[in-house]
C-alpha cells in the first residue's frame, strides 16, 4: 500500500544519516546533533533533560529501527498524491483534512491502560486532530484519556499540582515556584557559580561512557553509582528506596503496576535485596563481591523510580519482567553486562577522591542527608562528609551543568535552617570524570549575589517558604 509522510521524509533521512555517523566516533553538520560527539551523548540528553522531549522522539525511532531501517523506509516512501495512507504529526496536519482519520497513540504511554488528566496543551493538539476527520474518526489513540483538563493557575503546574507542594527540584523548573522566587531575588548571580564551575572542568579527562550497549539506562546508573558511593562511605542506599519497596508490597494504587501476586513477590524480592546490601555493611562474613553489588543496586534503582515517580513504568524496568515465581538470582541475573562494566569503571575513578572521606569518623560521613528544610520543601542531598556538602553528577556531558544544578546546591544549604550539618563547603562530584569540585560556602554565597550572611538567609527562606514576613 502506498504510504506517504505529510512535509516529506527528508528530515527522518538526515537525522538517520545523523545517527550513522554519531554511532561511528564522527561528528555531524545536522543542525540538533552538531553538539553531540556521539550517539550515546544524545541519548544520555534525551533520557535526563526534560526540554529534549522533541528528540527523545528521535532516539527512541533510530534505537528501536535502527538508522538504516529508516533509509530503506524513507526512500520506499509515495508521493501524498499518489498515497492511500498519509501518516503526519497533528502539528504538519493543521488546516488540513481527511475523509478517515485515525488518532494515534502518541498521547498515552503505550503500556499504561490507567485513565490520566490531560494536560492543556495537550488538549489542544487532541482538538486540533478530531477536527480533521470528515466522515470518519477512529479515536483509539486517545480513547484512555480523561475527557476533562486541570486548568493551570500562577500557582500549579500545567497539570493543576500546586508549585509548593512540589519537591526541590521540581519547583526550580517552574519561576514562580516559592522556592525559585526565593533564590531569583537572594541569589540572583547562578551565571557566575556556573562560569566558576566550567573554568573548574577545564582540562578534566572525557567522561567514562558504557560501551557495547545501544541505548544505556543513564537514570538508573546514576541511582546505582550513588549507592555504590553510600555503601564505601558505609551507608545503606537510603529511605527512599525503602520506601519504593514498601510502597510495591502495599495496598496503594500505583499507575501501571503487576497483579497483587507479582507486587508481593516483588516486595519480597526488594526486601532481600536491601537485606543483602545492610548485610555487607554490617557482617564482614557476608560481604559481597563489586558485580554483586553493582547488580543489587541496578535493581534497587527501579525501586526508588516507584517512590519518585508514584508510577510503574513498563518500559525499560527491569521489574516489569518480574512475575510471581522470579527469584532475587533472575532479576539480578538479568542485568545488563554493561552495567557492571560501567558502575566499576566509575567506582575506579571514585578510589582516590573518595579514599579522604571513608577515613572520617562515621558520624561525619552522612549520605541522603535530609535537612529542618526539608518539611517544608522536599529535599534530601547525596552526601554531607564531615562540613562538605556534595552533589553527585553521573554525566558524560558535564559542561551541562548549569543553573537548575547550581540552585539545588543552594538550595540544601538553605534548608540546614539550623546549622545542624555546619556546613562550610559545597561542591559537586563528576562521578564518569573522578573529579571533586568544591568551593567554600562565603564563596559560593559570593558567586550567587547573596547580599545576606547565611544564617539570617536560611531564616529568610524558613519564613518564606512558611508564608510568613521575612
Amino acid at each position: 500500500m502506498p504510504v506517504a509522510l505529510v512535509g516529506g521524509g527528508k528530515p527522518l533521512l538526515n537525522i538517520a544519516k545523523a545517527a550513522i555517523d554519531l554511532r561511528a566516533g564522527r561528528r555531524t553538520s545536522h543542525h540538533d546533533l552538531a553538539l553531540f560527539s556521539s550517539w550515546g551523548e544524545v541519548q544520555e540528553y534525551a533520557e535526563q533533560d526534560a526540554a529534549a522531549a522533541d528528540l527523545k522522539a528521535i532516539v527512541d525511532l533510530v534505537d528501536t529501527y535502527g538508522p538504516q531501517q529508516i533509509i530503506r523506509t524513507v526512500e520506499r516512501m509515495s508521493d501524498e498524491v499518489q498515497a492511500r495512507v498519509a501518516v503526519s504529526t497533528v502539528h504538519k496536519a493543521k488546516g488540513r483534512e481527511w475523509n478517515r482519520v485515525r488518532i494515534g497513540a502518541g498521547f498515552t504511554p503505550p503500556d499504561d491502560d490507567s485513565p490520566r488528566n490531560v494536560h492543556p496543551a495537550a488538549a489542544r493538539l487532541i482538538y486540533v486532530a478530531v477536527t480533521r476527520a470528515r466522515t470518519h474518526l477512529n479515536i483509539t489513540g486517545i480513547k484512555r484519556l480523561q475527557t476533562h483538563a486541570t486548568a493551570a493557575t500562577a500557582d500549579t503546574t500545567p497539570d493543576g499540582i500546586a508549585l509548593a507542594r512540589l519537591p526541590l527540584t521540581g519547583q526550580l523548573k517552574y519561576p514562580r515556584s516559592p522556592m525559585s522566587t526565593f533564590l531569583a531575588r537572594h541569589l540572583p548571580n547562578p551565571e557566575r557559580a556556573i562560569a566558576s564551575y566550567l573554568e573548574h572542568i577545564r582540562g578534566l579527562p572525557h567522561p567514562v561512557q558504557p560501551m557495547n550497549e545501544r541505548r544505556p539506562d543513564y537514570a538508573v546508573l546514576g541511582h546505582t553509582i550513588d549507592y555504590r558511593l553510600r555503601l564505601s562511605l558505609g551507608s545503606d542506599p537510603g529511605p527512599a528506596a525503602i520506601a519504593g519497596v514498601e510502597i510495591i508490597g502495599s495496598d496503594l494504587p500505583i499507575d501501571g503496576a503487576p497483579a497483587p501476586a507479582v507486587r508481593a513477590n516483588l516486595h519480597t524480592i526488594g526486601t532481600s535485596i536491601l537485606g543483602r546490601l545492610h548485610a555487607h555493611l554490617t557482617d564482614a562474613s557476608r560481604r559481597l563481591e563489586d558485580d554483586e553489588l553493582t547488580r543489587l543496586c541496578f535493581i534497587t534503582g527501579f525501586f526508588e523510580a516507584i517512590y519518585r515517580n508514584g508510577s510503574f513504568p513498563r518500559k525499560r524496568n527491569l521489574l516489569a519482567q518480574v512475575d510471581e515465581h522470579t527469584t532475587v538470582k533472575g532479576v539480578t541475573s538479568a542485568v545488563p553486562s554493561y552495567v557492571v562494566d560501567d558502575i566499576d569503571e566509575q567506582m575506579k575513578l571514585a578510589d582516590k577522591p573518595f579514599a579522604p572521606l571513608r577515613g572520617r569518623p562515621v558520624q561525619q560521613r552522612v549520605c541522603g542527608p535530609i535537612f529542618a528544610g526539608s518539611a517544608d520543601v522536599k529535599a534530601d542531598a547525596d552526601f554531607i562528609t564531615n562540613d562538605l556538602l556534595i552533589d553527585c553528577k553521573a554525566l558524560t556531558r558535564p559542561h551541562r551543568v548549569g543553573r537548575d544544578e547550581v540552585q539545588q546546591l543552594a538550595g540544601y544549604l538553605l534548608l540546614d535552617y539550623d546549622d545542624h550539618y555546619a556546613i562550610h563547603e559545597v561542591g559537586f562530584y563528576l562521578s564518569r570524570q573522578g573529579a571533586l569540585l568544591r568551593w567554600t560556602v562565603p564563596e559560593f554565597l559570593n558567586m550567587l549575589g547573596a547580599r545576606t550572611p547565611l544564617q539570617p538567609l536560611r531564616a529568610a527562606l524558613r519564613a518564606h517558604l512558611r508564608g510568613r514576613p521575612a
